[in-house]
């Protein structure tokens, strides 16, 4: 759901103490910065964010067991 609009890029990134790069980036794949789902459009709703990653599982060295 909409959540809120701003009127450019630096707004939105002052306000979230976050970066004007990072925005661009997440608008430039429709995916997530600062916990939310960015895009140019104006939209009432997205599409429910995927990502594309491969889960990933961490052993300890010294004892074998999953982190």
């Amino acid at each position: 759901d909409l959540i809120k609009e701003y009127n450019s890029i630096r707004e939105a990134a002052e306000q979230l103490n976050g970066t004007i790069n990072n925005l661009y980036t997440a608008l430039s794949r429709n995916s997530i910065a600062y916990n939310y789902q960015w895009s140019y459009l104006k939209l009432d709703k997205l599409e429910p964010y995927t990502n594309n990653s491969i889960p990933v599982i961490a052993f300890s060295i010294d004892t074998g067991e999953r982190i």
